[in-house]
């Protein structure tokens, strides 16, 4: 499925870079597998809109054009809910802010409707945590659960994250300062009533640390998430590299941008050298083992790249000892169990290293 992966990622360059004149479907595609990866990676609403010129098979058009429907109800439900409750919090003097993805639908996609998410996430202090519960019981709302750093509401259709740490792992926990991030914070007026975003900095520091840390580099659409960030802000790379410095997160910011560079060819040498740090050895082939993954392609030699690859981008020792001990948790025992059973043949091999 060589030509299937690159036209996947020729659709993507050319949706970030705002490119769709470039666009040509070539013939014989397997647009069945296509279908299958787009839609299971949440793409199904950008695809349709990036394709829109192409002749496509109609069984897939009408697929990827529901998907855009229903993201567009249920982005509007979740906006009118959001401008809702961060009205509550504001009344109660509470800052907050969105982060991920209803703040980036509203400001860095041609329309809402191509961002699918499943909830919304919002930041606070972790000192407000309780101040939360109390201004949001008062307007009859109760958290349907609790974790160590997160509030879940049910408010009008939507599910609300309410974090009281970006990062949860406890290897990373305190890297990022929660108040340091909604110090910043802007305001964002739009027709439907005000929300608060995170500045582009910071909204890009969330980005990469959330899609390598809480999901592994494994989804597409953190990583067009960041792309598009990218592209469409002249972004102050020198404050980015500053506050990766203090808070030892230079590895996994300098990785992640790479990755992304290489995926979208994002022309970004020049900012990656202000990070003044080195990618891990045989850099080409951890990015291959990400790539496989993305296509679910994944086997236990990928896996244990990316593996490898979280001990590089751990830069303190209480971080390396943290991840040494994640590795033996049920989760990971899991995740080594399906990549062994996960076994290609010697051509798929092949088909793979000339991807």
């Amino acid at each position: 499925m060589i030509r299937e992966r690159q036209f996947i990622l020729d659709v993507l360059c050319c949706f970030i870079k705002n490119l769709p004149e470039t666009l040509s479907a070539p013939d014989g595609l397997e647009w069945s597998w296509i279908s299958d990866i787009v839609s299971g990676s949440n793409l199904g609403p950008l695809f349709k809109e990036a394709l829109s010129e192409q002749k496509l098979p109609k069984p897939i058009h009408a697929q990827w054009l529901k998907e855009q429907q229903i993201t567009f109800v249920r982005n509007s439900r979740a906006l009118s809910a959001a401008v809702n409750l961060l009205g509550i919090l504001d009344r109660a003097a509470i800052p907050t802010a969105l982060i991920r993805g209803l703040s980036l639908a509203h400001t860095i996609y041609p329309e809402p409707a191509l961002r699918p998410m499943c909830d919304v996430d919002l930041l606070i202090k972790p000192n407000d945590r309780q101040s939360v519960t109390t201004a949001l019981e008062r307007e009859g709302f109760c958290a349907v659960n609790q974790g160590r750093n997160q509030l879940i509401y049910y408010i009008d259709g939507t599910v609300f994250e309410i974090h009281c740490s970006l990062l949860n792992p406890k290897r990373y926990q305190k890297s990022l300062n929660n108040e340091v991030f909604l110090e910043s914070r802007e305001i964002l007026d739009l027709p439907e009533g005000r929300i608060y975003r995170l500045s582009r900095e910071h909204e890009l520091l969330c980005l990469v640390t959330h899609a390598f840390v809480h999901h592994g580099l494994e989804r597409f659409l953190p990583l067009v998430d960041l792309a598009l960030l990218i592209k469409k802000y002249h972004l102050d790379w020198d404050s980015i590299v500053l506050c990766c410095r203090q808070a030892r997160l230079s590895k996994m910011h300098l990785f992640t941008l790479s990755f992304v560079n290489k995926l979208f060819s994002l022309d970004l040498e020049t900012e990656l050298e202000l990070f003044g740090q080195y990618l891990p050895p045989h850099s080409a082939r951890i990015y291959k083992a990400y790539i496989q993954r993305l296509f679910n392609a994944d086997d236990i030699t990928h896996y244990l790249r990316r593996k490898r690859n979280l001990f590089f981008v751990a830069e303190s020792p209480y971080a390396k000892f943290k991840q040494a001990m994640r590795f033996i948790a049920s989760d990971e025992m899991r995740g080594f169990i399906n990549a062994l059973r996960n076994k290609r043949t010697p051509e798929e091999k092949k088909r793979d290293s000339s991807f």
